[in-house]
């Protein structure tokens, strides 16, 4: 517990009551102050004491209370006297002898309604007591001239600074007794204030925090649009002073208009623009509005600056082995062998055709691997000429080559440290780049395009290739030793026509996906529906199947599935033997369709036809077109425009 109070006492042992409070002194209690001239003593000591010893409150009696009141920025409990006390000192004076005397009591506070210069008159039994409540020095000399003057007064009782004047008037003089037990209870008391005050400032402090580090400015106000509060970006923003006391000498609005709900509301304060929010909230049972000002270019800007940064920061694997969907005992064998190369360090080469997933294979290596919270980066050799290849991989100083950054750039085996680079399509890459490449492999270092030092990195490379790289080697146009680099750890990726088994669930999973993207729930009766896609070798493997799943949820007409509309739509495909000609397929009584899909050759031309079909069903209506497809004006115009080029 702080011990952040302090006593301030013109009396020794403040009226006696300091022993019997002694255990609440030890628990709160920061220091005791005796100070007998409250009406000279200055103030400057005080105030550096409770500066620097951070105290919260004072307790104190008598014109100590009323002066720290008067010019202290600080709680203050004033010790006043209570009934007991009030007794105790009567019974006191009565066994002195004392028949008629008077008791001053200093209020403690300016704030007292007590009228200036009252006496009250009490008997009790044979005793008169003359009460009066006094808030300064004058007031105590006044009550005091005129208990003499017109009482027969024989003493007075009441605080220290009463001494001087009861002296002066030939009066004896006794100092209040005061009870320990009512100085506990004051200092319990003044405890559980400061320490709430405390709690309430640190809340402030808080809200007074946050609202000041938001990017946004912000404002509340009554329902009037009185401003209550603003945060110091709307100050400083707005340049808000005095003259700013409602919210309508910013906006050229209506209170009507301000005083509801609103939601990016684009506002012009002063010239400029701001998307306005406003939120109604309830503070202390009174309704009152909350105005948030975002400036329009700092959202661009932060906009832009997201983009370039999940562009920029985007090194994660976005695949893992139990996103490998699979039915087939081969595909199972070959995930096996991957698990057990993601446990290794060394290269891995994934061959296979195109269309395969080995992208996929890769990413789920390295978040199987030691690395997988390091950086996972992935370019395509294909992509890209053979200067942009070098200056990607192994970055470039400034002024290196023209349109090089001033700042020069960091290649993709720096931004790969510690983690993984897939190099995908790696036959592609030029004979002169596979040495650079083999250095690294064999030196762990990269050297910047104008460069002139070596830069050490840790990177496991993972290497993909729909081309016989054996071949290539034989050809001379793949370099052996790099061969032998890469395929330390060779895994193959069979084509969907060597797994069939991997089809039909490879399929219900991407129908499933596309289904709720586009919130067409298809169904079907049994997997036997799917029997046509096993009939097809699939030359494109999982690529094209995605274009099959792709059409199926596009172009059926009904939400359930079956094996003839799937065999109308893939009476497409040029290399399907099995189904006979385009006059047997649509003599196979199809699911009846919007349109007739073997005229058609393309994804693209399907999708225009069905695009203007469903215009034509919603009486060129291209909003709700919109809406049905989600989709934006833009490409509802492109799919439009789509026209069948002559073969």
């Amino acid at each position: 517990m702080d011990k952040n109070l302090m006593i301030l006492t013109s009396h020794k042992d403040f009226y006696g009551s300091l022993k019997g409070a002694s255990s609440a002194i030890n628990k709160y209690i920061a220091d005791i102050w005796y100070r007998p001239h409250a009406y000279e003593e200055p103030l400057t000591e005080l105030e550096s004491y409770i500066r620097h010893n951070d105290i919260h409150g004072i307790i104190a009696r008598s014109p100590w209370a009323i002066r720290i009141e008067q010019n202290l920025d600080i709680p203050i409990f004033p010790f006043k006297l209570d009934a007991h006390d009030m007794l105790i000192n009567i019974s006191m004076m009565q066994n002195r002898g004392y028949k008629s005397f008077g008791l001053i009591s200093n209020t403690g506070s300016l704030k007292s309604d007590f009228t200036y210069g009252s006496i009250t008159i009490i008997r009790l039994d044979k005793i008169l007591l003359y009460m009066a409540h006094t808030k300064s020095r004058e007031e105590t000399e006044y009550i005091i001239e005129r208990m003499t003057s017109l009482y027969e007064i024989e003493a007075i009782v009441g605080d220290i600074e009463c001494m001087e004047s009861s002296k002066k008037h030939g009066l004896p003089f006794f100092p209040y007794a005061l009870s320990g037990s009512f100085l506990a209870e004051t200092i319990e008391n003044a405890a559980r204030t400061v320490r709430w005050i405390d709690n309430q400032k640190r809340h402030a402090k808080y809200v007074e925090t946050l609202t000041n580090i938001i990017s946004e400015c912000s404002i509340i106000t009554d329902k009037e649009g009185t401003i209550l509060f603003s945060n110091s970006n709307a100050r400083d923003t707005f340049q808000l002073s005095s003259k700013h006391t409602s919210i309508l000498s910013l906006l050229p609005l209506s209170l009507e208009e301000l005083m509801v709900e609103q939601t990016n509301r684009l506002v012009e304060i002063s010239g400029k623009f701001y998307i306005m929010n406003v939120l109604p909230v309830v503070m202390d049972s009174e309704l009152n509005y909350s105005f948030l000002f975002s400036n329009t270019q700092y959202i661009e800007s932060a906009e832009m600056s997201v983009r370039r940064q999940r562009s920029d920061n985007n090194l994660i694997a976005k695949h893992c082995f139990n996103d490998i969907i699979y039915g087939d005992a081969l595909t199972e064998k070959t995930i096996e062998i991957a698990r057990q190369y993601a446990l290794s360090d060394g290269t891995v080469l994934i061959t296979g055709e195109s269309g395969v997933g080995k992208e996929i294979f890769a990413s789920s290596v390295h978040n199987g691997s030691p690395r997988k919270k390091e950086p996972f980066v992935a370019i395509n050799c294909a992509t890209l000429t053979e200067s942009l290849i070098e200056s990607e991989l192994f970055g470039y100083e400034k002024g290196a080559f023209t349109g090089a950054l001033s700042s020069g750039k960091k290649g993709l085996f720096e931004l790969a440290h510690k983690g993984t680079i897939f190099l995908d399509e790696i036959g592609e890459l030029p004979l002169s780049l596979q040495a650079k490449l083999l250095r690294v492999l064999q030196e762990h270092e990269v050297r910047h395009l104008g460069g002139s030092k070596n830069i050490l990195v840790d990177v496991r490379i993972i290497a993909a290739t729909n081309k016989n790289l054996r071949e290539m080697v034989q050809n001379g146009t793949f370099r052996e030793d790099l061969y032998f680099r890469l395929s330390l750890l060779e895994l193959q990726l069979y084509p969907l026509r060597a797994r069939p088994h991997d089809i039909v669930p490879i399929f219900k999973f991407m129908i499933n996906r596309l289904s709720k993207r586009t919130g067409r729930k298809m169904y079907w009766k049994s997997d036997d529906i799917f029997q046509p896609l096993l009939q097809y070798s699939w030359p494109g493997n999982i690529r094209e199947l995605e274009n099959i799943a792709e059409r199926t949820v596009l172009l059926s007409n009904s939400l359930q599935l079956t094996s003839d509309f799937l065999k109308n739509i893939m009476s497409t495909l040029t290399a399907l033997p099995e189904f006979g000609s385009r006059a047997s397929v649509q003599s196979a009584k199809p699911e009846p369709q919007l349109f007739s899909v073997a005229d058609t050759v393309g994804l693209d031309e399907l999708e225009s036809l069905y695009v203007k079909h469903l215009l034509e069903t919603c009486e060129n209506d291209k909003e709700k077109v919109c809406r049905l497809l989600k989709i934006s004006k833009p490409t509802l115009y492109r799919k439009l425009a789509y026209k069948k080029t002559s073969s």
